[in-house]
């Protein structure tokens, strides 16, 4: 099954010590790689490669919210852009140590299915043809305490072998950010 790995960084805010022996263990994986800022700027990249599974390893599922049910595309609704997804099987890797009702009522009935499964276990064992990495800098979901560790990570995706076919990463500043993000606001904001 053709997998796709989208990976929010905010899952990591309660998983600190997990970045590492992770990413270790994801570098090795030969597929194409993608950094943007929202999960949205995937959206391109999975219906170029059309999966038959997506991973969705998130701090929130932001698999389609029903309060953004709306034509405008969003980092919660992303799915809902895919043609027939249905077709495809869903799969959210959640942090929290249990889900709530409220959790769950973010999950789309539109979909095949969502498998719900706690933590990292099982997932580098996967067909991963693509991964998606999603920072969520913008609207401070991601700590900044997972910046510094996954500063040398991003470093070494770039020189990955295949190479990135597409980042969108300044490291420029003190503070990893999105560069030419439509999301940033056009003051500083301290990062």
């Amino acid at each position: 099954m053709r997998t796709f790995l989208s990976i929010d960084l905010d899952y990591f805010n309660r998983h600190l010590k997990s970045i590492d022996p992770f990413f270790k263990q994801l570098i090795r994986k030969k597929c194409y790689w993608s950094i943007c800022c929202e999960h949205q700027q995937m959206l391109t990249d999975i219906l170029t490669f059309g999966p038959d599974k997506i991973i969705n390893i998130d701090a929130h599922s932001d698999l389609y919210y029903e309060k953004e049910d709306s034509n405008q595309l969003g980092c919660g609704n992303w799915p809902k852009f895919i043609p027939n997804p249905e077709k495809i099987s869903w799969e959210w890797r959640y942090s929290k140590p249990n889900l709530t009702n409220e959790d769950r009522i973010y999950l789309n009935d539109k979909f095949k299915e969502v498998k719900t499964k706690k933590g990292l276990h099982g997932v580098l064992d996967q067909e991963i043809f693509a991964i998606g990495i999603c920072c969520s800098f913008s609207d401070d979901y991601t700590s900044e305490e997972v910046l510094p560790r996954i500063r040398p990570w991003f470093e070494k995706i770039q020189r990955h072998d295949p190479p990135i076919c597409r980042t969108g990463i300044d490291y420029s500043g003190h503070l990893s950010r999105c560069a030419n993000c439509p999301l940033e606001e056009e003051e500083d904001n301290g990062l």
